[in-house]
C-alpha cells in the first residue's frame, strides 16, 4: 500500500510521515507529478538487493535462456484475464 501526500504535508509533519514509512510506501507529490517515495531503509535495502540478484537477458547461457523459453506454468497455477475479479 502506498500514501500520497503533498510536499506541504510532508513538511510540516516530517517525523509522522517517516514513522509511517516504516510500515508502507509514503509517495510524496508536488503539484501535478509524483516526486519522491519514502521507504524504510530495510525495505530500501531488500530492493538493492533483489536489483543484485537481477541478470539482464544478455547475460544468460544459452541453456539457461533455452531452459526459460520452455517453461510452462503448471496447470494449478495458470489462469486467464477472465478468471480475475475486479
Amino acid at each position: 500500500m502506498t500514501l500520497k501526500v503533498s510536499v506541504a504535508e510532508v513538511q510540516s509533519a516530517l517525523a509522522v510521515y517517516l514513522d509511517k514509512a516504516l510500515d508502507e510506501a509514503v509517495e510524496v507529490t508536488r503539484p501535478g507529478k509524483e516526486d519522491v517515495v519514502i521507504i524504510s531503509a530495510g525495505r530500501f535495502r531488500a530492493l538493492k538487493q533483489s536489483e543484485r540478484r537481477a541478470l539482464h537477458p544478455a547475460e544468460l547461457t544459452e541453456a539457461e535462456a533455452q531452459a526459460m523459453a520452455n517453461a510452462e506454468i503448471p496447470p494449478e497455477h495458470r489462469y486467464s484475464l477472465g478468471d480475475i475479479k475486479s
